[in-house]
């Protein structure tokens, strides 16, 4: 699976399966770190990459400056010669695709962190009841389903009542017609 899909599941919360998501953070963190040191790893070594081919085109350009249509061979000249090389913007295009791919995996490991903080508040959100079921007390009585049941039939009964439609079918039903 590509990274960037199994990260979208990684970083997905379950607050149904709160410990089991504690358990993998401290993978996800390891894996996400080693893909982050890679990506930096890449991001050096197209650095190095890039150095080298201008070091290269330098020397070369400084041993035969005719052969690039160079006059006078001064660094700021030599420097620009440089920069328009194929050889060079190919490098340079490496390296920039390569600090690209460091900065999504760095914030691939921002959002795991984000993620263990998450995880803490919902979990401090759970020690302090937020998802526990509603109680009703022994003097209420009654089941909790029916009470629920029944506050949720009387919104609705009052949200069909404000219809103007509904309003005309229970006149109709009661015999007034209009």
């Amino acid at each position: 699976m590509e990274l960037r899909s199994q990260f979208l599941s990684d970083v997905r919360i379950n607050k149904n399966q709160l410990e089991m998501d504690w358990l993998r953070q401290p993978s996800l963190y390891q894996k996400y770190s080693e893909v982050e040191a890679e990506a930096m790893l890449n991001r050096d070594l197209a650095k190095e990459d890039l150095d080298k081919t201008r070091a290269d085109l330098e020397s070369k350009i400084r041993k035969d400056p005719k052969n690039y249509d160079i006059e006078r061979s001064t660094d700021s000249v030599i420097q620009s010669v440089i920069t328009k090389q194929e050889e060079y913007q190919k490098m340079a295009e490496a390296y920039i695709r390569a600090k690209y791919e460091l900065s999504v995996v760095t914030a691939m490991v921002r959002a795991i962190e984000h993620k263990k903080d998450a995880l803490q508040n919902l979990v401090k959100l759970w020690c302090a009841g937020y998802y526990a079921t509603p109680k009703v007390s022994h003097e209420e009585g009654g089941d909790v389903e029916e009470k629920v049941e029944g506050v949720v039939h009387d919104s609705i009964r009052k949200q069909l009542g404000e219809s103007a439609t509904v309003q005309r079918i229970l006149k109709r039903r009661k015999g007034e017609y209009s």
